[in-house]
C-alpha cells in the first residue's frame, strides 16, 4: 500500500477567459470515471479517478457543447511535475471519438496518482495556458500494479551491481 500526491510541485493553470456558458465539456467517461458537468472555466475533478495497470487499456470518451472545428485535447502528467510537457504526456485529440489510453512504452511511469487534463477549445491550445473559449477539466488516473505481481519497486532507472573478489586466505 502507498500514498502519493498528484504532483511533485504545483499544477500549471489552464482555463477559459470567456465568462459565459458557450463551449464546455458536458461529460467524461473513462474506466470507472463517469462524470457529467455544467459550464465552468476550469473544473477540478481530481477526486474522480480510474485505475490503469501495465498492459491494460482504458477508453476515454469526452462529450461537449461545442461547434464543428473545436479541439478536445488530452494530457496525462506521467512524471508528476505539474507541467504536462514530458515525453508521451500528450495523449491525443478526443474530438468525436473514443481515445484509448495505456501506459507509454518509452517513458518510466511510477505507480500512483497522475493528473489527466482535458481541454475543449476552439483553439489548438497547450495544457498550461489561458485561452478564449472553452473549458479545462482535471481528473486522476491511478497507475496500479497488475494482480499477483511483486509489490517491490526500486526508485531508480538503472541499477549497477558490482562484486569485488577478495581472496581472504
Amino acid at each position: 500500500s502507498f500514498t502519493t500526491n498528484n504532483t511533485k510541485g504545483s499544477l500549471c493553470t489552464s482555463s477559459s477567459k470567456y465568462n459565459a456558458a458557450y463551449k464546455y465539456i458536458t461529460s467524461v467517461a473513462c474506466g470507472s470515471i463517469n462524470n457529467t458537468s455544467d459550464w465552468s472555466k476550469y473544473s477540478d475533478f481530481r477526486d474522480k479517478s480510474t485505475d490503469l495497470a501495465p498492459g491494460q487499456t482504458v477508453q476515454l470518451e469526452v462529450k461537449g457543447r461545442a461547434q464543428k472545428g473545436d479541439y478536445i485535447k488530452v494530457w496525462i502528467d506521467w512524471n508528476n511535475d505539474g507541467s504536462f510537457d514530458g515525453a508521451d504526456e500528450f495523449i491525443g485529440y478526443a474530438s468525436s471519438k473514443i481515445l484509448n489510453i495505456s501506459l507509454p512504452s518509452n517513458t518510466l511511469v511510477k505507480p500512483g496518482a497522475h493528473v489527466m487534463r482535458i481541454i475543449l477549445s476552439n483553439e489548438d491550445v497547450s495544457p498550461c495556458q489561458t485561452y478564449t473559449y472553452g473549458e479545462t477539466e482535471d481528473y486522476t488516473l491511478n497507475v496500479v500494479r497488475p494482480d499477483n505481481s511483486a509489490a517491490l519497486s526500486i526508485d531508480c532507472n538503472e541499477l549497477d551491481l558490482t562484486k569485488d573478489d577478495v581472496n581472504n586466505s
